[in-house]
């Protein structure tokens, strides 16, 4: 790391297996998990607003990381922020914009924050949706930005149509152009979802109980054409462009009003429920931040079963709030990783069984430094 955040400087050997980066707060170690983050897949998963990273008075920064996989297949992927540009190289060849996560091996990582993908607003389970499919496969991210830009072109139809005051008749000849580019890839981008869903829930339900899940955990997506929608598209595909046709169609005079796109995929929203139980509101912090980490740690399995790629386990705080049988669970799993980094607080929320097996170190004003067991201990 140059001129990251905090970090001046900073050059880290981590080795392979559990790695424990400790220190009190505002010390630097999101930082680092941010800075190997934002290295292996070209984003940052803090700040969309990338000139934050920059240190104070600096003009660009950078971070850097060499990885050795299990095939002992070795790369070298580096972000270089500068003027407000940013520039990502895998192996000395620049990116494109929009390919970030695109790389050779799968990157989980988990900050607090996200536990308000299953709490928060339906924007966020759409938005991790769509970037977990999108790094999966081109041809949803190709019609994602498609369908996102013919739902753009209808708003602005929608508003001049208002503004005009055009009747019904003449709104549907002016609009059907993006009615049309809205169903052809509208439709695609629900049944990809539908059916990526449907894989990665089984995936997601067995790490769920591996790392001290209770119950039954399900994924259930809710579509603004109707509650019946999973049903209606494992049973009867072809209804599906049928009914989204017919209630594009209907919606339209509320459209107009509103002078927005009342249905579609960038309406819908999944569920997270566990024995029935939508957790979004009735669950508790603890089961909020297992699902998570189930959601997160269950993509890497789908990569490594699936693809047979690699993944890299980057955990922010993750055994914070969670009870000392939770702990031993989620480090357990974990250590079927390659490599996984952890920050904490203290390293009493790592479970003593784990210590002689882990690599410590201590972040404390903008540096991070090897310690061992005692030292570590000490430090606290």
């Amino acid at each position: 790391m140059r001129n990251f955040r905090i970090y001046a400087y900073s050059d880290i050997t981590l080795p392979p297996g559990i790695n424990v980066i400790y220190g009190d707060n505002a010390q630097g170690k999101t930082t680092v998990i941010e800075a190997i983050a934002l290295a292996l897949t070209g984003e940052s998963p803090r700040t969309s607003q990338e000139r934050e990273i920059l240190r104070i008075g600096e003009k660009f920064a950078v971070s850097r990381a060499f990885v050795k996989l299990e095939n002992s297949e070795e790369h070298q992927l580096e972000v270089i922020l500068t003027n407000g540009k940013k520039t990502w190289n895998i192996d000395g060849k620049t990116r494109k914009k929009g390919e970030e996560g695109w790389a050779p091996f799968h990157v989980v990582c988990f900050l607090p924050q996200e536990v308000q993908i299953v709490s928060g607003e339906p924007r966020n389970r759409r938005d991790l949706l769509d970037k977990v499919i999108s790094h999966w496969s081109y041809s949803y991210h190709f019609n994602l930005l498609n369908y996102r830009r013919a739902v753009s072109q209808r708003n602005a139809l929608l508003e001049l149509i208002n503004e005009q005051k055009l009747s019904e008749k003449d709104a549907k000849e002016r609009i059907s152009h993006w009615d049309a580019q809205i169903l052809k890839y509208g439709v695609k981008v629900i049944e990809a979802r539908l059916e990526f869903i449907m894989r990665w829930q089984t995936f997601v339900c067995d790490v769920f109980k591996e790392i001290g899940g209770e119950g039954e955990i399900k994924m259930r997506y809710v579509s603004s054409l109707g509650e019946d929608l999973e049903n209606l598209y494992f049973s009867e595909r072809e209804a599906l462009p049928k009914r989204y046709s017919q209630l594009l169609a209907k919606s339209l005079p509320y459209d107009i009003e509103n002078t927005a796109t009342s249905v579609g995929p960038h309406r819908d929203d999944f569920q997270v429920l566990v024995n029935g139980i939508d957790i979004r509101d009735y669950g508790s912090y603890g089961q909020q931040k297992l699902a998570v980490l189930a959601l997160k740690l269950s993509l890497g399995r789908m990569h490594q079963d699936e693809r047979k790629m690699s993944s890299i386990v980057l955990l922010d705080d993750a055994l914070s709030q969670l009870d000392i049988k939770r702990r031993h669970m989620l480090l357990e799993y974990v250590k079927k990783y390659e490599q996984c980094i952890i920050t904490t607080t203290t390293i009493y929320d790592v479970p003593k069984s784990f210590w002689n097996s882990c690599s410590f170190f201590m972040a404390r004003n903008g540096e991070v430094i090897k310690t061992n067991e005692r030292q570590a201990i000490a430090n606290q």
